[in-house]
């Protein structure tokens, strides 16, 4: 017997019972369409992540902690003092100096990081959570790499640092920059009307105990589009924040004894991102580039969508065994039939491609019926989720999509199980006796 023959008969057994067939499939169409849907949210979560940081941060970066890089892992945040304590390693503006002039480093700006829960517009205080960044003056406050990239991710080749006024200068004293999220916050109703005014950080609490009210007063010069500093945030300078800081941390000279919070290089080139943070590992500070975290993600996520996908091939093996039930039905209603083709000659391997093709093909409708429903599921939550974020006005693009090559592959495997579970009951057929099987 030809195998166009083989094909043909077992194409035909299969219109015949094509509930039996249909119900079959469904088990594997189930299994390909868990794979897909669970693998697929799991890449669009890992792109979503991986494109929202190179957004945020340019790919050359390398962020340093002031940390010992031997420093053991903190399993309890609640030794974490001592923790910091004992492996704290201060990064003071000698070490600044000697970082922004390595070979490899196109710009650097370095931060000390406070806090505060009340600021005094026109005497009028105003209550929230302000985040106080202080710069180092010398060095940069926003990376034009930064800029960039914030340009491709929001498609917007004018956009501009400041929306009003003008950026901190080197010898900027008690003057601070503001995002334009901050500006509703204080009580303008504009960026400009923000800024010449004077504002005072409000300072009643040191390591949470009450304390007499200190004022810290700053002049605004300028607001910042809210895309290149989120949240209520407020920049000043270094000297500055480091005063705030000293207060609520009981500190007389904070940047002298503490150094500052956060160094971040940036590389002028990518293939000089490693040897800047290898020179940095080399003075003994931790430091970790935003490649390292884009490939901690990316693995994190393969993980997930592994794990996720294994209850849809869990689902394709169940249904591997359904499809042994329905073969080895067909065997016994076929049992006539087999005995007659191998009284006219046919062999072992034209009577077993004849159910082999039969569960492949159960297998390649399953696979296919399963890629059909999830390209369709994956549409309808596509669809509901950009519905939710246009209404609740959040504005994030999620790019729902599931790779090519998973589509393929999984379809393959879907096959591959389909056969493998036609496989047995194949082998039994084509070892039938023709003489019992005439009689049976």
């Amino acid at each position: 017997m030809r195998f166009r023959d083989n094909v043909g008969m077992a194409l035909h057994d299969l219109k015949r019972r094509k509930g039996r067939t249909f119900l079959t499939s469904l088990g594997i169409a189930i299994g390909t369409m868990l794979v897909l849907i669970m693998a697929g949210l799991g890449f669009t979560l890992k792109n979503f992540i991986v494109d929202s940081m190179n957004g945020e941060l340019s790919s050359k970066v390398v962020t340093v902690s002031p940390i010992k890089k031997d420093a053991p892992e903190l399993d309890d945040m609640s030794d974490y003092e001592d923790w910091n304590e004992k492996n704290f390693k201060k990064i003071d503006s000698n070490m600044i100096s000697k970082l922004a002039s390595m070979d490899g480093v196109k710009e650097l700006k370095a931060s000390i990081t406070a806090s505060a829960e009340k600021i005094k517009v026109n005497d009028s205080v105003k209550e929230g959570f302000f985040s106080i960044q202080g710069y180092d003056l010398k060095h940069s406050i926003f990376f034009e790499d930064e800029l960039s990239s914030k340009k491709k991710a929001l498609k917007n080749d004018n956009l501009k640092i400041m929306l009003s006024g003008k950026i901190l200068s080197e010898d900027s004293k008690g003057e601070a920059i503001i995002s334009e999220n901050v500006v509703s916050a204080l009580g303008f109703s504009k960026a400009e009307d923000a800024v010449g005014k004077e504002i005072s950080i409000v300072l009643d609490k040191a390591n949470n105990i009450n304390i007499k009210p200190v004022e810290k007063k700053l002049k605004i010069v300028g607001v910042v589009d809210k895309n290149l500093l989120s949240g209520d945030s407020i920049i000043t300078s270094s000297k500055d924040a480091a005063e705030i800081l000293g207060v609520t941390q009981f500190v007389n000279d904070y940047e002298s004894e503490k150094g500052f919070n956060s160094l971040v290089l940036s590389a002028d080139k990518m293939d000089n991102v490693e040897k800047v943070k290898n020179a940095v590992l080399a003075e003994g500070y931790q430091a970790v580039s935003n490649q390292d975290m884009i490939k901690d993600i990316t693995k994190a996520f393969n993980n997930i969508s592994l794990v996720l996908s294994i209850l849809g091939i869990i689902v394709l093996f169940v249904a591997g065994l359904g499809i042994v039930n329905t073969m080895v039905m067909s065997i016994y209603e076929r049992t006539r039939s087999i005995g007659v083709m191998k009284s006219v000659g046919a062999n072992n391997s034209s009577i077993r491609s004849i159910f082999l093709v039969q569960s492949g093909t159960i297998g390649f409708i399953g696979g296919i019926t399963g890629i059909i429903i999830s390209v369709g599921i994956f549409k309808i939550i596509q669809l509901g989720l950009i519905a939710y974020l246009k209404a609740s006005k959040i504005d994030i693009t999620f790019n729902f999509s599931i790779p090519l090559w998973l589509i393929g592959s999984t379809l393959a495997f879907s096959i591959a199980i389909a056969v493998l579970a036609g496989l047995y009951p194949a082998m039994r057929a084509s070892k039938m006796d023709p003489i019992e099987a005439l009689n049976g």
